[in-house]
């Protein structure tokens, strides 16, 4: 039996300003608000976003602006600490009892906790999407991981249903973290609704790779440069391979060195563009380049860079890690490659250069009429929306046996 809530009003929470989270909760504010539903997009008011959610039907509630540069432990701390105070005064303002919190990267636990727990206060229900379900890299040292997995567990325990974005994350969740699977439910990442007249493929001898996004080490970006290096000379066309993206934490940065200094010892042919990229600038940067490596390793969230890629029909050359190899397998949009390795790299590029650019074209066109049916943003809208509706049903039934006898091994 469902039971419903009518009428409802649903707030997508989220303190990221820009880059994919942000992103990925404008466009979701606005698939909830076409499905019919009252939707409040509640985000920082340096927002990247706004524009698009509001064009969509969803209304905005700003909350203080975030600062999310580069810092050292103690400021980002003392920053996030003030945040959360001035964002929760916000929060407790605009949350009406049976109103559903759906939150996107909440503060890190256990700050996150403080806007679960004025949700619980004001009567409203908690959804939280895992974008990634497993860290993959844990923000305490040494034996405080245990901990910082506890608040995780709990994090995800408390919220009265969980969004996943792909099979991996939903076996994390009910295998690792023994969330029961009725208050799990996958809703895959959607295309790039603001991608715009499709660039014809690049006219060029050259296979033209791109590297974009975050510089973390489980992206295998040291394996990707080691492989372009290694086929200099080799393959029938030359490969090129165009870096572009920061590194935003301590490790990432000595990560970064560890990748300048292999770029160093063989530069031709590899491009490096530091920095954030502005949305603006995107398609121009995907126009450039035949297609994007992502020879991801420890890696259990859906890939943003995947969907956007697809998004301007650029196939993509994946492991199978997260999502990803079910995005493959789904529409036939890239090559596999087999393993985080230089020589899987290596082997991946080959085919590619093999296919050619026509074949090539070819898979980013079929990605993109994929997503554009399979994980339109109108069906991700209907479907959570459906979930949103089975929330009284959820909260009857197992959200305290998950909370009083949890069946994880997080803990």
């Amino acid at each position: 039996m469902r039971f419903q809530i009518q009428p409802m009003k649903v707030i997508i929470s989220t303190p990221e300003p820009k880059d994919g989270v942000a992103r990925y909760a404008a466009e979701l504010a606005v698939a909830v608000a076409q499905a019919g539903i009252e939707t409040v997009l509640f985000c920082p008011a340096n927002f990247e976003f706004t524009k698009l959610a509001q064009a969509g039907g969803a209304t905005i509630a700003f909350g203080p602006e975030r600062d999310v540069c580069a810092a050292g432990l103690v400021w980002r701390i003392v920053r996030n600490v003030i945040f959360l105070a001035r964002a929760a005064a916000v929060q407790l303002r605009i949350v009406g009892r049976g109103d559903v919190l759906h939150f996107q990267n909440p503060l890190h636990f256990p700050l996150g906790f403080v806007f679960y727990a004025l949700a619980r206060m004001k009567g409203g229900s908690i959804v939280l999407t895992a974008h990634d379900p497993l860290p993959h890299q844990w923000r305490l040292p040494g034996v405080l991981v245990r901990v910082e997995r506890t608040m995780l567990g709990w994090a995800y325990r408390l919220a009265d249903a969980v969004v996943v974005h792909n099979v991996a994350g939903e076996r994390i969740l009910t295998g690792a973290f023994g969330i029961r699977p009725e208050r799990v439910r996958i809703i895959p990442h959607g295309p790039d609704s603001t991608a715009g007249a499709i660039s014809s493929f690049p006219d060029s001898a050259a296979l033209r790779l791109l590297a974009f996004g975050a510089i973390r080490r489980n992206k295998g970006l040291l394996s990707a440069i080691a492989a372009v290096q290694s086929l200099r000379g080799k393959l029938a066309i030359p490969v090129t391979l165009t870096i572009c993206g920061q590194p935003n934490t301590a490790a990432e940065v000595s990560y970064w060195a560890e990748c300048q200094r292999l770029i160093a010892s063989a530069p031709e042919g590899i491009e490096v563009q530091l920095g954030f990229v502005p949305e603006a600038e995107v398609p121009a940067l995907l126009a450039r380049h035949h297609a994007l490596v992502l020879p991801y390793d420890d890696f259990h969230s859906e890939s943003g860079v995947a969907a956007l890629a697809l998004s301007h029909r650029r196939p993509v050359l994946a492991t199978g890690a997260g999502g990803l190899g079910e995005l493959l397998a789904a529409f036939d949009c890239g090559l596999l490659i087999a393993a985080p390795t230089q020589s899987a790299v290596e082997d991946a590029i080959r085919a590619a250069a093999d296919a050619g650019h026509g074949e090539l074209e070819q898979m980013g066109l079929r990605g993109e009429r994929g997503l554009h049916t399979a994980r339109s943003w109108e069906s991700i809208g209907q479907r959570t929306t459906e979930f949103y509706r089975d929330l009284p049903a959820l909260k009857r039934g197992s959200w305290a046996a998950d909370v009083l006898t949890p069946r994880g091994q997080d803990n």
